[in-house]
């Protein structure tokens, strides 16, 4: 027995040793609770840091199989392709009710996870016990996978939705993910020992923020930058791969403020805005398309027209044009009633033949039906359709080149 406690002693020292030169310390719960200094804060930052790590570095365990990949680990950019069809039972009834309660039944799971048991430990204790699974305090990947998942929905459609934020400016969102056991332990070791943060965000580097962008940064995916870069978005002038407003002469990507059902958040419809009008004038995303759409200002009642004009659409912008039935008069720039037997003049004047008699020693054509001459006349067929308005307007000039054909002859 004398024997072995020599024995821990000195592996203890080693590893305290190791533990101090390469300045691999992990913060303990209570140490980050000081920290951060108010307790809901707290609570909200340990759900984040647990869902975030998720986020980053978690894989859909109902399909991995083998050795998990930096190309495994996806949830950054979208959360899993089919959505889960069953929510996790121990979350569901909370988190549909209340988001306070839901953040509360989260923290309780993510002080007993595997993902954050180094902040169960002193930094003394490096090292010392068997490290759980992963997976604790589930039986499986799977159930963590789900449990996480679901938690991730919530969060996000509460975040999008104004329910939650976090403005402590005391501790920085990403920068306490080197804690996360999901992370590789290589990549944990350097930034513990560099100090460096695993996740970079440029937007995490100010304090003067977004209350919401800790929660969007830890519970939902991404939608405009790190998409292709493991999370990690360092471009300040928003030129980065994958960002959907890439090309636009503003290529600022946001979060669009509208509210977002769970169904949306679920299938990764997320709202977000791009600068169209900073490359075409007269233009707006469209979150459905993923693409700069001709604004209607006629539909959207956004013209300004004379009362004798109505609004029609055109690229980019709208023109004031009068009704049908009616033109512009020339000399009062005003909309008059069209003359039918003025426009009748107009077309005959430009059919001339309309106006020729038969040649001499050739019979006349054979009379054919009304209706197949006047869709003759015009070049139709009888499976055009064609509007009330036009065959009216075509009626009335139809039946007056008959008038003036009857009367030459």
């Amino acid at each position: 027995m004398a024997s072995v406690s020599k024995s821990n002693i000195v592996v203890a020292l080693m590893l305290s040793l190791l533990t101090f030169a390469s300045g691999q310390k992990y913060p303990t719960y209570k140490e980050m609770e000081q920290l951060i200094g108010d307790h809901s804060d707290f609570n909200l930052w340990l759900v984040g840091t647990y869902l975030a790590a998720h986020k980053y570095y978690g894989v859909d365990y109902r399909y991995q199989a083998g050795d998990i990949t930096p190309e495994d680990r996806v949830f950054y950019r979208k959360f899993p392709s089919p959505p889960l069809k069953e929510l996790h039972p121990d979350l569901e009834q909370v988190c549909s009710e209340n988001h306070e309660q839901c953040i509360l039944k989260i923290r309780d799971v993510a002080r007993l996870s595997g993902t954050l048991q180094h902040l169960q430990k002193e930094s003394t204790e490096l090292g010392w016990d068997v490290p759980d699974p992963l997976f604790a305090p589930f039986d499986n990947s799977y159930d963590m996978f789900r449990f996480r998942q679901t938690a991730s929905y919530y969060m996000c459609f509460y975040t999008l939705n104004g329910r939650i934020s976090y403005k402590n400016n005391k501790v920085k969102c990403l920068q306490h993910l080197n804690i996360v056991e999901d992370a590789p332990r290589s990549l944990r070791d350097l930034s513990l020992k560099h100090q460096r943060p695993m996740i970079v965000d440029i937007r995490d580097t100010t304090f003067n923020k977004d209350p919401t962008l800790c929660p969007k940064l830890w519970f939902c995916p991404d939608p405009c930058y790190g998409r292709m870069n493991a999370g990690n978005f360092v471009a300040d002038d928003f030129k980065v791969k994958g960002n959907p407003c890439l090309d636009l002469k503003n290529s600022e990507c946001n979060w669009d403020n509208t509210t977002v059902s769970f169904d949306d958040v679920k299938k990764n419809k997320f709202p977000i805005v791009c600068d169209c009008k900073s490359s075409q004038k007269g233009f707006h995303w469209n979150n459905q398309f993923q693409m700069c759409v001709d604004t209607d200002e006629c539909y959207e009642k956004r013209f300004d027209c004379p009362k004798d004009r109505v609004c029609m659409n055109s690229v980019g912008s709208y023109i004031c044009t009068c009704p049908k039935g009616y033109d512009v008069d020339e000399k009062t720039d005003s909309c008059t009633r069209t003359n039918l037997i003025h426009e009748a003049a107009v077309v005959l004047e430009a059919n001339p033949a309309l106006f020729l008699k038969p040649e001499a020693g050739k019979p006349k054509k054979e009379t054919v039906d009304l209706m197949s001459e006047l869709l003759l006349f015009f070049g139709a067929s009888g499976s055009t359709p064609l509007s009330r308005s036009y065959v009216m307007l075509c009626l009335t000039i139809f039946l007056v080149t008959r008038l003036v054909r009857e009367y030459v002859n």
